[in-house]
Formats: C-alpha cells, sequence, structure tokens
C-alpha cells in the first residue's frame, strides 16, 4: 500500500495558455495528481485550441476555467478564481508581490498605451485610432462583428487622420470623454480624452485621441485655455500617416 504522494494536502493553480506546449499540461496535471495534489486549471481561450478543457476536467476531477486568465497586452495578468479560493491565491500573490489600488492598476495601463473604453467614450473610435491594430487587439481576419465593414475599410483603403497618444498633465485626472484643444485648431476640439489617472510622480497621466496635425501645436486639456499636454513616448511605435489606398478604376 502506497502513502501520501509528496504533494498530498496541496493546492496548485495552473494556468495553461495557447501555445504548442499546451498539450503537456495533460502529462503535468496527471503527475500532480499521482502526488497528492488538487489542481485547478485555468485557461486561456487560446489555449482550448490546443486542448480540450473536459479533458483536463477529467484528469483533475474539476471543473475547468477557461477564459478567466490572460495576459494583458502590455504585459499584466488577469486572474478570475472561485470565491472559495480567493483570499488563498491572494495571500500566496501576495508573498510575491506588492498590493497596489485599482488607481495604480489603470495608470500601469496607460502608461503602457492600453486603452480601456467606457461609457463615455463608447463608440467615439474606430479600434485603429485607439491603436488596437498595434497591440493586436482587432482581428481583421475573423467573420462577422459589429462595425468589421468600417474597420476593414480604414485598414485597408483609408487613412488615418488621428491617433491615440500619451501625454503627462498636472492636476487631477481629467474625466474620459473630455475634450483636447490646441493652437492649430484654435476652438475648436482636436481630440478626446480616452483614460487618466493620477501619476504616482505628481499630476495626471492620459491617454487621447488626437488629430495628428494637432500634435505640431499647444495641446490642452478641457478648455482652450485649460492645462496644458505635456507629450510622452508610448512603449510601441506608432506608424507614418499613410495617403489613402484607393482602388485604380
Amino acid at each position: 500500500m502506497t502513502g501520501p504522494g509528496r504533494l498530498a494536502g496541496r493546492f496548485i493553480g495552473l494556468g495553461v495558455t495557447g501555445s504548442i506546449a499546451a498539450f503537456k499540461a495533460v502529462d503535468l496535471v496527471r503527475l500532480l495528481r499521482a502526488e497528492g495534489a488538487e489542481v485547478q486549471v485555468l485557461m486561456t481561450p487560446s489555449a482550448t485550441r490546443f486542448v480540450a478543457p473536459l479533458t483536463l476536467a477529467a484528469l483533475s476531477r474539476r471543473h475547468v476555467d477557461a477564459d478567466v486568465l490572460d495576459l494583458l497586452p502590455d504585459g499584466r495578468i488577469v486572474v478570475v478564481t472561485s470565491t472559495a479560493r480567493a483570499e488563498l491565491l491572494r495571500n500566496r500573490l501576495a508573498a510575491e508581490a506588492t498590493a497596489v489600488s485599482p488607481e495604480v492598476w489603470r495608470w500601469l495601463g496607460i502608461r503602457a498605451g492600453v486603452p480601456h473604453i467606457g461609457a463615455a467614450t463608447n463608440d467615439l473610435f474606430v479600434p485603429q485610432t485607439a491603436n488596437w491594430d498595434l497591440l493586436d487587439g482587432v482581428s481583421f481576419h475573423k467573420g462577422c462583428y459589429t462595425g468589421q465593414e468600417i474597420i476593414a475599410r480604414t485598414q485597408y483603403l483609408g487613412r488615418l487622420k488621428e491617433r491615440m497618444h500619451l501625454f503627462h498633465t498636472e492636476g487631477p485626472p481629467p474625466s474620459p470623454g473630455t475634450r483636447i484643444f490646441g493652437t492649430v485648431f484654435g476652438d475648436q476640439a482636436c481630440g478626446t480624452v480616452v483614460q487618466a489617472a493620477a501619476s504616482p510622480d505628481g499630476g495626471s497621466d492620459l491617454l487621447a485621441v488626437v488629430q495628428l496635425s494637432a500634435l505640431d501645436g499647444l495641446l490642452r486639456v478641457g478648455t482652450a485655455d485649460g492645462p496644458v499636454l505635456a507629450p510622452l513616448a508610448l512603449p510601441y511605435p506608432l506608424p507614418a500617416a499613410a495617403a489613402p489606398n484607393r482602388p485604380k478604376l
């Protein structure tokens, strides 16, 4: 009669992402279970293209959570777990990481150039103006979805007149949807705040979609004489403006 395994009493969360290595998760779950561990498998949507969740559920003897663990474009990781395991998981993460406020989480996303579109900015931008094409956050090949025709025409035939940029300003964070003004456009708004958060170094950092021609002048937020916007570099390159790719008839 064999005794308890070396991992008896241990609870292990196993994250499986979408790559060829996902197939190794099958053997890993089998080995962990053989050593007495309780295994909870979390899969990204792309991982399910390599291994069926039912296979891992049968081996782990637990429901497999798919679409609950994902790597954001800027490297942050979203983890969703059951209520029963939430406190245990939080404590284990706290042993290796520093807890921060949701405001810091939002600020990290802003500095990484990853926009959050909320109620105030819904339907104001196509994905390309919010840089989702640069973040691999939009597909130009998958099946039908709302706005697909406009997005495809912009990608293959059009020329963007505005793009999302990163800025710093003194003072509190402006609300999403706040208009941007510039000396090139005078009293006419030339951009819109996508998201803003307080900076740990003071002032606020924000993402704003701005007319490309307005970048040649001074920009202000809120009003034509509002706080000045200082441009910051995004962590990814922006493509040069291209001429429209009009088909010849």
